[in-house]
């Protein structure tokens, strides 16, 4: 038989207590699953693969930058004329 008033624990959707600690930390500790609804949590393999984007990102636009000065060095370099 389930608990009608959970005191200070979560209540399930199927009247199960659980702890608060359970929730959204995917695992179902509630039967119906109930406690793992409208979890929002970026996973870690999400995140890992979203932070090597982004290192990859700024690999690409550092290279670009040092691409584009190396070539406006030797421009301005070329542009004068050594007198002798």
């Amino acid at each position: 038989m389930h608990n009608l008033t959970c005191f200070d624990m979560l209540t399930c959707m199927n009247g199960q207590c659980i702890n608060k600690n359970g929730v959204c930390d995917d695992r179902d500790q509630c039967y119906d699953g109930s406690d793992e609804i409208d979890c929002h949590g970026i996973t870690t393999n999400l995140m890992l693969i979203l932070l090597g984007l982004a290192g990859l990102a700024c690999v690409i636009m550092l290279w670009i930058m040092i691409v584009v000065c190396c070539r406006f060095y030797s421009a301005r370099n070329s542009a004068y004329k050594q007198f002798t």
